[in-house]
């Protein structure tokens, strides 16, 4: 291949020699005039300029990774008055820096807070509650393992509050359509690392005053999640927790068919993780999508009985997953006395501290009984 794009070149040259024609411009063409700063730029040069007279000395602008394009200094009517404010993301000091974010009200400072980790992933200025006020969404980056922990704030009572946060790796964070379309509410697309690049991924919203599982959303995201995991399952055919992620994705693109073939082929390695139990709920919530609601509940029971005989603290989020899911499956078949018992055990076990933030979420999106 180099040889032959090295003739190629060759036989270009001389054919422009031969030609008397020339590839290169004059130095008329190359000397240009220096151009002037377009109207954006002196606007964005001068908001900086007056931002750093109004920050600590020796304090640097930083830069979010995410979303993409977006600045230090950030505009918004954060306080709902009509006019906007100057929110600023900075770090004072080094070895390490101490990370902070302030909102400033013409020439004073209102807010300001100290982030956490050692660099900023996300800053984001959106409505995510629905009261056409925007909220206040940092992400710091706290490590490689640890991930990035999301900060959320809104305007309440002269001051910025914080509504509340959750750990994630990466995240997106879009108005996404549901059946009716968008909302104008933001969701948060929640990516937590498993192993690999193996990721739990939920999408939420902002709703009674805390976060819940926007279910509603999820035949629109999760298509982007089963291109991510097909890829995956291509790349390492022989992992089974890519199978497992695909499938849980295909469950929720409404694609209950799709995510069979990917747990039976799945299952077929006979690996020792994913674990059995998370195999039989995934495969409940697939019947269950199909309608077949007994065999979900016979795929449910399986793995709660394996569950309650682990007696393991951490595998408690699974368990409550798997009475939330049955309670599903008894409300298709309009069996309301048993779901809702589904439900109130499902509840029981989301008061404890280690499965409460997983849990629930998940309980407030249960149908009403």
């Amino acid at each position: 291949m180099k040889i032959k794009l090295g003739l190629t070149a060759i036989l270009l040259a001389a054919a422009l020699v031969w030609s008397g024609c020339s590839m290169l411009p004059s130095p008329g063409e190359v000397i240009q005039p220096p151009k002037q700063a377009g109207a954006q730029e002196e606007k964005d040069l001068a908001l900086t300029n007056y931002v750093q007279k109004l920050l600590p000395a020796g304090a640097k602008l930083v830069v979010p990774a995410y979303p993409a394009g977006a600045k230090a200094i950030q505009q918004a009517d954060v306080d709902g008055d009509g006019k906007e404010e100057v929110v600023v993301t900075y770090s004072i000091g080094s070895n390490p820096a101490q990370l902070k974010v302030s909102v400033f009200k013409e020439d004073k400072e209102v807010w300001t807070y100290d982030g956490q980790g050692y660099g900023l992933d996300c800053f984001s200025i959106t409505d995510l509650t629905g009261d056409k006020k925007p909220e206040l969404l940092l992400g710091w980056t706290v490590g490689a393992s640890a991930g990035n922990g999301l900060d959320i704030f809104t305007w309440d009572q002269n001051t910025m509050k914080r509504l509340t946060g959750i750990g994630y790796h990466k995240l997106e964070i879009e108005d996404m359509p549901g059946a009716n379309g968008t909302d104008g509410k933001v969701e948060i697309a929640i990516w937590q690392k498993d192993t690999g690049e193996a990721y739990v991924i939920k999408v939420m919203r902002w709703q009674d005053n805390d976060l819940a599982l926007a279910e509603d959303v999820y035949p629109y995201y999760f298509k982007r999640v089963v291109e991510y995991y097909s890829h995956k399952v291509k790349e390492m055919p022989g992992a089974a927790f890519y199978r497992y992620y695909l499938a849980d994705a295909q469950v929720k693109s409404n694609l209950p068919e799709e995510a069979l073939k990917s747990i039976e082929a799945g299952v077929a390695l006979k690996l020792d993780y994913p674990e059995n139990y998370q195999w039989h709920i995934v495969k409940g919530e697939a019947f269950n999508k199909l309608g077949n609601y007994q065999e979900a509940i016979t795929e449910l029971q399986t793995a709660i009985r394996i569950l309650e005989k682990n007696q393991i603290a951490f595998e408690r989020t699974y368990l409550s997953q798997a009475y939330l899911e049955i309670a599903r499956s008894y409300q298709g078949m309009k069996d309301y006395d048993k779901s809702k018992q589904a439900a109130e055990k499902a509840k029981e076990l989301s008061q404890t501290t280690l499965v409460k933030e997983a849990a629930q979420p998940q309980l407030r999106s249960l149908p009403n009984n």
